[in-house]
């Protein structure tokens, strides 16, 4: 972080935005030629799950990290950091063994994929060259190098511009491309199924249960069943761990072979309630928060909770 302040936008209204430093990939020791980025909240109300500056305000509510209210008429307020965040980590980490690692985060975002019915989940670099694509449509090729923290415009055209990125049909015969044609083919790369499979299904539990590998297992299980010395209790957590992976395994081979019936996309949502469904009433909190992220409205109204 390097500026937080209050500007009058278009509208004539306040907002608020800060601009962010990242340690790319190869510039720890370049730190002046790091990429910055504007986070805003946007001058139009929106989704709030979609408001980037609405998280980074959580951070700096709960770490109090503004000195100051800004100031009442100005154009633009600057609001200086509190001497005690700085050159600290802001973001928290999920880890207590401290900085959570690229693997860990990978994994989570490859679970919460396939808990949102893709049978193979975007990767955090599908996610970076999407955001990519976008810059290049609004922004010059320099532009989006810096964006990107590249040292040539070789990385992107290598590792990130898509294989279907012209429309040479419309180009040829009547020079007007259709940009939209080419992002519906790049979305259907990415298949969804909305009732996607979260588990081993019933009808298959009886056959995966009576597997052979299962079944040993279980028999091992039971004849370390009672036995409190060191080596059966580690050798119990290894058992566990392969269950877990093997039933892992068959519900990811079983995804893929699902079909995707129009009926259970139409079928009413009522029949399915989630597990957070059954309990948000028993965490007051949570329930709010699960609420107010899907209404329209800016970060900064007063009149929002």
């Amino acid at each position: 972080m390097t500026v937080s302040m209050v500007f009058r936008n278009e509208y004539g209204t306040s907002e608020f935005a800060f601009q962010l430093v990242r340690d790319a990939k190869g510039m720890t020791d370049i730190p002046h030629q790091r990429p910055k980025h504007a986070i805003y909240e946007g001058k139009d109300a929106g989704l709030l799950f979609e408001n980037g500056m609405l998280f980074h305000l959580a951070f700096f509510i709960a770490r109090e990290a503004l000195t100051k209210q800004p100031n009442q008429g100005e154009d633009i307020s600057i609001i200086p950091w509190k001497e005690t965040i700085l050159d600290k980590p802001f973001y928290p980490s999920m880890s207590r063994n401290g900085v959570e690692r690229a693997g860990a985060i990978s994994k989570r975002i490859r679970d919460l994929g396939f808990r949102a019915g893709y049978v193979r989940p975007p990767r955090p670099h599908e996610f970076r060259a999407g955001s990519l694509m976008q810059v290049a449509k609004f922004h010059t090729e320099a532009e989006r190098r810096k964006q990107a923290a590249h040292r040539d415009s070789s990385m992107y055209d290598r590792n990130y511009a898509s294989n279907l990125a012209a429309d040479g049909q419309g180009a040829y015969f009547n020079g007007e491309v259709r940009g939209d044609v080419m992002e519906l083919f790049r979305d259907l790369s990415i298949p969804w199924n909305p009732s996607l499979w979260q588990a081993v299904p019933a009808e298959k539990r009886e056959e995966f249960e009576n597997s052979k590998p299962i079944v040993e297992i279980r028999n091992e299980l039971a004849s370390l069943q009672g036995r409190r010395d060191t080596k059966a209790i580690s050798r119990q957590k290894e058992l566990y761990q392969l269950r877990r992976r093997l039933e892992s395994e068959e519900c990811r081979k079983l995804q893929k072979l699902q079909p995707r019936h129009s009926s259970a996309i139409n079928s009413s949502p009522c029949y399915y309630r989630c597990l957070f469904n059954r309990i948000r009433f028993l965490m007051a909190e949570r329930d709010r928060l699960a609420t107010t992220l899907f209404q329209n409205a800016q970060a900064s109204r007063s009149d929002r909770h």
